[in-house]
């Protein structure tokens, strides 16, 4: 039966909220194919704009080309289905299909050019302004390494700005980014000064590309502070592209901080390594990984964790990237008529690094022979630290945890040592690991609660897999568990309704902690995991927390755990486990509430039916939602 307008637009309304990626993009799909088969066709060009959008904000440009020319022939068609709305959107969403011209080495220069003069003369014609011509004219010519970008990028500045351009904070960025790519950095800091506003991709965009400017500049401190407002910087709309996420990388290696920057590329942008991203931001992130890894040629043989790549050392990690990007920068010189990409990649050999000078704390970096999750979770008061308050703080922490640990105040030292761990986490990974191992044995010898050990163990573990150390972490909460399973056995018959309580504390406890062994071993990469330690009992571990979790009736850390093993069942090859462990993450997000999580387990969970050949299935959970 054919969706009523009123249902229609709720239902468009609906996929606005969920957040970009495999599940909006498919019930983008299916609402737009049953609008068109079925109607109301007055939706047709909003349902179109909708799909254009989530294909240009997901790295699948390719397939954005194809949804705007079904756009452009029902506007030829029949333009009165456009509302104000509509043609509002149709014309602004043309220079996110004009910006991913470049990213193809076969679309060639003749098509681009066919395209851009097309997109002119649509927007005479129809009486609009043509400064985001302009500033697509611009882009693609920045884009192909082009000698006339920069007079194409004053010819833009010339024009104005109008209703159709980009807003204020990406027109700075983007300007910011092609100084960069041209070596101008003085001017590009220059501009980058007037920086104004925010969106989905800035001021993240512009900070990064100011922290390499600063750093040809040879500022390593002005550096160091743009990549951290960069961080600061990123919200729950921010979209990265695999060439942001490139630049981020250089970025941290070019201030001599590979850790941190090899623990972003195994952490949530992974996926970028083996190409999930168009050609053009591919040999833009080969390239800032070349550079970054050519800046740490005297680490050579260390590890990088990255799985993806099979373990490779820094050196052929190095190696891969260049041989990767090498072949595309020859695609990409060849279609575009010059050597620029070829250019950039030999300048990314050359790369350097500075020196940051470091918070120098007095605590002892090794914690010493004591006998006995994220950050908007914390129970720590250093959660609520700005970042750039962060390096102050800590320092603050650990002179008061030397000063309560002279006192023989252990659970308040290990409380402070924590609290600057947390802190450190987002600038010196290892120092921050450093002290989270100051921090547990302290609150152990000095008869911390359980609920306090888990807690610091939960925000030490994913640092401890960051800097490939998992060693201490996974002693800490194994210990941890055995007294609480001690504990328990000593609760089974509560006397009153206080030990009830006190029974069933333990007891999710006891989960949480299953939990955080489950994702510290399967975030350790095998080499470095210790002996017997696998992913068949990470995958064991997140079932059973998932079950427990779900026993005691916490629907959310129930999902978490059941999309953990999901996940980690898919990698093993285990597709219908995998499969009901993510359809059971998808219904526990949902039952505890959260549709825009959900809509992330949904993800996975289509793409892996889709990769079985489960067609069918994938469009019912795509129509679900």
């Amino acid at each position: 039966m054919a969706l009523s307008p009123h249902e229609a637009g709720r239902e468009l309304s609906r996929l606005r909220q969920m957040p970009y990626g495999t599940a909006r993009t498919a019930a983008s799909e299916a609402l737009t194919d049953r609008i068109e088969a079925e109607g109301p066709r007055d939706y047709l060009p909003a349902a179109l704009l909708d799909l254009v959008e989530n294909y240009v904000f997901t790295d699948q440009d390719d397939r954005g080309f194809v949804g705007f020319a079904r756009l452009l022939r029902l506007w030829d068609e029949d333009a009165s289905l456009f509302d104000d709305v509509d043609t509002a959107n149709l014309f602004w969403e043309y220079k996110w299909v004009a910006g991913s011209l470049a990213s193809y080495p076969a679309i060639s220069i003749e098509q681009a050019e066919a395209f851009l003069a097309e997109m002119e003369r649509r927007f005479v014609v129809s009486g609009k302004p043509t400064s985001c011509v302009a500033k697509s004219r611009f882009g693609w010519l920045s884009d192909i390494g082009s000698s006339l970008a920069d007079d194409a990028r004053q010819a833009w500045q010339r024009a104005g700005f109008d209703e159709y351009d980009d807003c204020a904070a990406c027109r700075t960025g983007q300007q910011v980014g092609f100084l960069v790519q041209e070596g101008r950095y003085a001017e590009a800091v220059e501009v980058g000064a007037g920086r104004e506003g925010t969106c989905n991709r800035e001021p993240h965009s512009t900070l990064v590309h100011l922290a390499l400017a600063h750093t040809e500049l040879g500022q390593p401190e002005l550096a160091a502070e743009a990549l951290s407002a960069a961080r600061a910087s990123i919200g729950g709309n921010h979209t990265m592209s695999a060439g942001s996420l490139g630049l981020w990388f250089e970025g941290l290696c070019r201030i001599n901080r590979l850790t941190e920057a090899l623990a972003l590329l195994r952490g949530d942008y992974a996926d970028f390594l083996p190409g999930r991203a168009t050609p053009l931001d591919q040999v833009r992130m080969l390239t800032h990984l070349v550079a970054g890894l050519a800046a740490h040629a005297d680490a050579d043989d260390a590890p990088t964790g990255l799985t993806q790549l099979g373990e490779l050392n820094v050196r052929q990690v190095r190696e891969w990237a260049h041989a990767q990007a090498a072949e595309l920068a020859a695609q990409f010189d060849q279609r575009n008529g010059n050597s620029f990409f070829s250019r950039q990649l030999d300048r990314a050999l050359t790369a350097t690094r500075l020196d940051v000078p470091a918070v120098a704390p007095e605590a002892p970096v090794v914690a010493a022979d004591v006998v006995a999750t994220p950050a908007s979770d914390s129970p720590l008061e250093s959660a609520a630290v700005d970042i750039e308050d962060a390096p102050e703080t800590a320092d603050a922490y650990q002179q008061a945890a030397l000063a309560d640990e002279a006192a023989g105040q252990l659970v308040d030292a290990g409380v402070n040592y924590a609290e600057a761990a947390h802190l450190l986490a987002d600038t010196q990974l290892s120092l921050a690991h450093d002290t989270f191992a100051l921090a547990v044995p302290r609150l152990v010898a000095g008869g911390a609660e359980p609920a306090l050990i888990a807690a610091v163990l939960g925000d030490w573990a994913p640092v401890a897999a960051d800097v490939l150390d998992t060693a201490g972490v996974e002693h800490h909460v194994v210990s941890l568990i055995e007294h609480l399973d001690q504990r328990i056995a000593a609760e089974q018959s509560p006397s009153d309704d206080l030990a009830v309580a006190e029974l069933a504390r333990f007891q999710a406890l006891r989960w949480e902690l299953i939990d955080v062994l489950a994702r510290t071993i399967a975030s350790t990469p095998p080499s470095q995991r210790r002996p017997g330690r696998s992913a068949a009992e990470a995958i064991d571990l997140a079932m059973k927390a998932g079950e427990g979790f779900a026993g005691i009736g916490q629907p959310y850390n129930a999902a978490h755990a059941f999309w953990l093993a999901g996940r980690l069942q898919r990698e093993a090859g285990d597709v219908e486990a995998a499969i009901w462990a993510l359809e059971s993450a998808y219904e526990g997000f949902r039952v505890a509430g959260l549709p825009a999580v959900a809509a992330e387990a949904a993800g996975d969970l289509i793409e892996v039916l889709r990769a079985t050949g489960q067609d069918e299935r994938a469009t019912e959970v795509a129509r679900s939602l």
